[in-house]
């Protein structure tokens, strides 16, 4: 929901930012007041009573300002289409966790995506990086200046005492703020932002539990504007398991996803990403294929956070880019997650044997699927290796190979992008892993680009993709000659994400294929701004 960008007022000022007061000579001062101010909070349509009151009525408004409140009911909005709304009841649920985080998804909602949120009395530096998570985009110091006259000094990690005077000790949480702001900036140009948010909401357990509740309640909301381009990720404990790009990994695996092989072997993961250039699944892969018919088993990683990641899919994002924590042991948020998917698993593939091939400390899993066991010591360790391929020499018997796992690897690949049959889009399949490059009726249809994370479409592609009914953006008649912006998208599939190979389609015929750069509710929800980068026209 974060997003840096520039407000055009009286002057211009980058987002996000916070209001400072002229009178405490900050560079940066940007002022919220009334008659000469650069921010005319009179132009906000008024909110005059509390939340708790019980006679706030509907509040109306017109034109570039608007306000945003609460009623007892939900969120409000004076009008659509303001380009800067005031929400001044969101301080009355700072410290009540479900009731803010359902108001800001809400506010977002009824704002829009372009829209500008300023929020009053809360620009607390430890609060900053998750208010903008969260989609605010303006601040001021009221905090600021409340702790200073309290004799508190203001950092990302909370409050400290403090024997400055006001005015120096209020410059202090200024500047303090402004330090914050723009490794915030940074880390939204970066992609890095819910790294930051991670190790700021520890400083207070409100913080935490807004976070723990978004990813829990309302992680679908934020996964929309989770983009599918590649980025290193990090995650440092068992609750990523919740992050918003690992939830659309999970559920594209189980609804997307299909299991190829009648023979299932579990494997763990490895610190190295992708799997396979790993010294450890070099050596698992290299007994797996030195037996006859190794084309005929899926291979399924157990790890975490992404729990189930088949073979086919290592190098996609955010299997192929992650780096988590390993402590030796398993959390139950972790098991319980485990179990679940593997009871999932049984359901989606006629599995005639399973081979588990697992660390000892993850016995647990035999409680949801049951297997033959070849691990004894390190899953590397020669007697392991052996017991593997004495496995799976004893049950393969026929004589699937490379050939027929790449081309059952492209098109599960298919699958898990763009939700259609693996088969609708792929019939053969050229090059070497993992330079694929699939075919449909002898015509070219897709190839994996591995420092996309995913599979290109070429125009044949784009053609099935269109008569498939997914991954299609609408536009209006016009000449096309270059990228397709916000304004000329008259419709967009709602599955799209940023970084999303799609169709552009018009008067109902497939023209051209390209690159989301917003997901389709910002295509549709914005004036501004490119919706599709163009990659090639279909002739």
């Amino acid at each position: 929901m974060a997003r840096v960008g520039k407000l055009r007022l009286n002057k211009e000022l980058d987002l996000p930012n916070i209001l400072i007061p002229k009178w405490l000579d900050i560079e940066r001062a940007f002022t919220v007041g009334k008659s000469g101010a650069d921010l005319n909070i009179s132009e906000f349509p008024e909110v005059k009573y509390p939340l708790s009151s019980s006679v706030l009525n509907e509040i109306k408004g017109e034109g570039s300002y608007g306000t945003i409140y609460l009623k007892r009911d939900g969120v409000r909005i004076s009008h659509k289409g303001a380009e800067i709304y005031y929400f001044p009841h969101l301080i009355e649920l700072m410290e009540d966790p479900v009731k803010m985080v359902k108001a800001m998804v809400n506010a977002r909602k009824l704002a829009g995506p372009e829209a500008v949120i300023y929020a009053p009395a809360l620009g607390k530096p430890n609060h900053l990086a998750l208010l903008t998570y969260f989609g605010v985009d303006l601040f001021d110091g009221i905090p600021l200046s409340v702790a200073a006259r309290k004799g508190k000094y203001l950092d990302e990690n909370g409050e400290w005492d403090s024997n400055l005077s006001y005015e120096d000790l209020l410059r202090e949480n200024y500047r303090s703020a402004l330090r914050e702001l723009d490794i915030i900036k940074r880390a939204i140009e970066e992609r890095r932002l819910r790294d930051i948010v991670e190790m700021r909401v520890r400083s207070e357990p409100w913080l935490y539990a807004a976070l723990r509740l978004a990813d829990e309640d309302y992680w679908e909301h934020f996964e929309v504007f989770e983009p599918v381009r590649p980025k290193n990720v990090r995650y440092p404990g068992p609750e990523c398991i919740n992050r918003p790009e690992v939830m659309r990994f999970r559920k594209r695996v189980l609804e997307r996803w299909m299991p190829r092989g009648d023979v299932l072997l579990l494997l763990p993961c490895s610190a190295r990403k992708p799997y396979s250039k790993s010294r450890t699944h070099r050596k698992l892969r290299d007994v797996l294929q030195s037996v006859d018919g190794w084309g005929s088993v899926q291979e399924v990683i157990i790890t975490s956070p992404l729990i189930m990641v088949p073979r086919e899919l290592e190098r996609f994002y955010p299997a192929g880019y992650y780096d988590a924590a390993v402590r030796g042991k398993w959390d139950s948020i972790e098991i319980d997650a485990i179990k679940e998917a593997l009871e999932n698993l049984k359901r989606m593939g006629a599995f005639r044997h399973v081979i588990i091939h697992l660390p000892e400390d993850m016995d647990f899993v035999s409680d949801a699927i049951h297997g033959e066991w070849t691990v004894s010591g390190s899953v590397t360790s020669e007697e392991s290796l052996k017991n593997l391929r004495n496995a799976l020499e004893d049950v393969l018997s026929g004589t699937e190979g490379a050939k027929e796992r790449m081309l059952y690897t492209i098109q599960a690949m298919a699958e898990y992008q763009f939700g259609i049959g693996g088969e609708e889009m792929v019939d053969s399949v050229k090059g070497r892993w993992p330079e694929l490059k699939g075919f449909k009726d002898g015509k070219q249809t897709v190839m994996f680009v591995e420092k996309k994370g995913s599979i290109s479409l070429t125009a044949e592609g784009g053609r099935i993709l269109h008569n498939s009914g997914k991954y299609r953006v609408f536009i209006s008649d016009f000449e096309i000659h270059g990228d397709i912006f916000s304004v000329g998208v008259e419709d967009a599939d709602p599955e799209i994400r940023e970084g999303d190979d799609v169709v552009i389609v018009q008067k109902d015929e497939p023209v051209a294929v390209g690159i989301a750069e917003r997901s389709s509710v910002e295509m549709l929800e914005s004036k501004r701004g490119i919706a599709v980068r163009l990659r090639k026209k279909i002739r």
